[in-house]
């Protein structure tokens, strides 16, 4: 998928936040469910600036660059845990990944490779 796809589904997407924003007001991130423990960058992300998750956790600091569309922790994950997006595992931490850092191949093992 390139950028333009992404932000055509971004776009398009019809969610509303627990605040009553919708998505395109939401920012700099997405959090698809309250179970997640990432987001998804909506732009690419700088070293230093702060991520609204939501209502039940404060600000996230970005660590390190999170490029568009990856993903960054919003809690941290010790090595073993899972990793979960859309509500689901969507992988498992192949080593400790603090808050705020960048959530990508190089720290976890995707479960669509164990499939």
């Amino acid at each position: 998928m390139n950028l333009s796809e992404l932000q055509m589904i971004v776009a398009d997407l019809d969610l509303s936040m627990p605040s009553g924003q919708d998505l395109k007001a939401r920012g700099n991130s997405v959090r698809l469910s309250p179970k997640d423990n990432v987001v998804t960058a909506l732009r690419e992300l700088r070293p230093g600036e702060q991520v609204k998750v939501g209502p039940d956790l404060p600000e996230v600091t970005a660590l390190e660059l999170i490029p568009f569309g990856h993903k960054m922790a919003i809690v941290t994950l010790p090595t073993g845990s899972d990793v979960i997006k859309y509500g689901d595992c969507i992988g498992v931490a192949s080593q400790p990944i603090a808050a705020g850092a960048h959530v990508h191949i190089h720290n976890v093992n995707s479960r669509r490779a164990q499939v």
